[in-house]
């Protein structure tokens, strides 16, 4: 398995949303996370370097764009050539190769990919290959101190808000619903 770099070609054939959601029920995707991904990563030792990811896009990227994250939104980015960025999420292509599907920005922008890392990645693609799970990919670990998002999508930008603001929202949208029947 070789490690392939980044093509729109690749990023446009991941499955949308909804089509990863439902093939994740559709092959068990709650016993295989548990189970078979869980004892692989912490018996490769990669439990703290890499998580496990359900590939998908939430709107398509024009052919010179990348998907760019800051802060806690991911954006599509154009003329990226002078900017550093680097991947932090990995999928199985097409052609079998891994490839990035989408970027950090970051000024510290250097070379997280080492030997370790990418013998990793090729057990991972095997793994994945032989049990027909190309819906998931590997993700950059974002340390102890990640606090779990609630990714929502508004237009071709994907905002991840923290579980105090999807609280405030929902109480917001429920009180906005029940005013309309008062």
């Amino acid at each position: 398995m070789p490690l392939a770099e980044y093509t729109h070609e690749h990023f446009q054939s991941l499955p949308t949303i909804d089509q990863a959601g439902a093939q994740y029920v559709s092959i068990g995707g709650p016993n295989l996370v548990h189970g078979l991904f869980r004892k692989f990563f912490i018996d490769h030792g990669m439990d703290s370097t890499f998580g496990l990811c359900l590939m998908h896009r939430h709107a398509d990227l024009e052919e010179s764009e990348k998907l760019v994250h800051y802060h806690e939104t991911a954006s599509p980015w154009k003329d990226l050539t002078d900017l550093p960025i680097k991947p932090v999420m990995w999928s199985m292509s097409l052609d079998g190769s891994m490839r990035p599907s989408e970027f950090q920005y970051s000024s510290r922008a250097g070379d997280f990919l080492d030997e370790k890392k990418v013998t990793f990645m090729e057990e991972f693609s095997t793994l994945v290959k032989e049990n027909n799970m190309s819906l998931f990919g590997l993700v950059e670990y974002p340390g102890d101190d990640f606090e779990t998002t609630c990714e929502i999508t508004q237009g071709r930008t994907n905002i991840n808000l923290l579980h105090a603001d999807v609280r405030s929202a929902l109480f917001h949208q429920a009180a906005s619903l029940f005013s309309d029947f008062v």
